[in-house]
């Protein structure tokens, strides 16, 4: 799946809908769910790793190759890709601790999203703009979260697809809905869920689950979001699946994939939770 694909498709979710948290079990459709240094040698011994004519090195000896790698060093730390943050535009969201994330097949920033407000919110958007060493824009890319409870945290991260190297990331809130999603109707409800790992190193956890419709009509539309959560009890990401036109007394199989694009997030969630809701955002 496509990074911008998945994060652009995860739906709005909302709590005081149809809530199952839970660190156990379920069972899903259309499913959618941020070199080293070294020196060697000792006292007139030999330095292996130096290839320039300076390839020893005793008590009295020349010290301008470990001065020279030093200040590589220094320069090497000066010019690390840095984050800015900016909350302006809401008042319910704090962004803070942004961070760039340079991995081995991975770059993107990482930044903690917390609700200040006194309600719940339906709906985050965050968007981070990538600037190389000029100042001129490289990429932007958005994430977004549903479902964020009044002083919760969520732990977002947005990767840079571009080719040039990043020296700065920029953090901004985008949008925001304060609200509840719209209930489904009485007796439709979440009968079974379950978290499975993942099957193999190129597949993701998920959640699995079953939603019966025991009312006495046929539901137009029905999603199941699902919040996965920390052991930090931190928002790690959100996934949904949703079915159109599930009948009088039929039971719909859904699931939602995590998906842990930052690389320093956990294979699993240490715990979910499971919203049946009829609003399409």
């Amino acid at each position: 799946m496509d990074r911008r694909d998945y994060l652009t498709s995860v739906a709005a979710l909302s709590g005081g809908l149809i809530l199952a948290g839970c660190a156990g079990g379920s069972s899903g459709n259309n499913s959618s769910s941020g070199g080293n240094n070294s020196s060697g040698g000792s006292d007139g011994g030999s330095n292996a790793s130096g290839s320039g004519a300076e390839a020893t090195q005793s008590d009295g000896g020349s010290t301008e190759q470990s001065d020279e790698q030093t200040e590589a060093e220094s320069e090497n730390d000066s010019e690390s890709a840095t984050a800015t943050q900016s909350s302006a535009g809401s008042d319910a969201v704090e962004i803070a601790n942004s961070e760039v994330v340079e991995a081995d097949m991975e770059t993107g920033v990482a930044a903690e999203v917390t609700n200040t407000g006194d309600t719940r919110l339906a709906y985050v958007e965050i968007e981070a703009i990538f600037r190389n060493d000029a100042g001129d824009v490289l990429d932007s890319d958005f994430t977004n979260v549903v479902g964020l409870d009044s002083g919760q945290t969520w732990e977002a991260y947005i990767s840079y697809l571009g080719e040039e190297s990043v020296a700065e990331a920029e953090v901004n809130v985008a949008e925001t809905t304060a609200g509840e999603l719209e209930s489904p109707p009485d007796g439709v409800e979440l009968v079974e869920d379950n978290l499975e790992p993942p099957e193999d190193e190129f597949s993701s956890a998920k959640v699995v689950g079953r939603a019966k419709n025991g009312s006495d009509s046929s539901v137009d539309y029905l999603q199941a979001a699902v919040s996965f959560v920390g052991e930090n009890g931190n928002l790690l990401g959100a996934g949904s699946d949703n079915i159109s036109d599930l009948p009088a007394g039929e039971t719909w199989k859904f699931e939602a994939e995590y998906l842990a694009i930052a690389p320093d997030k956990p294979n699993e969630p240490d715990d979910y939770t499971v919203t049946l809701t009829t609003s399409i955002q």
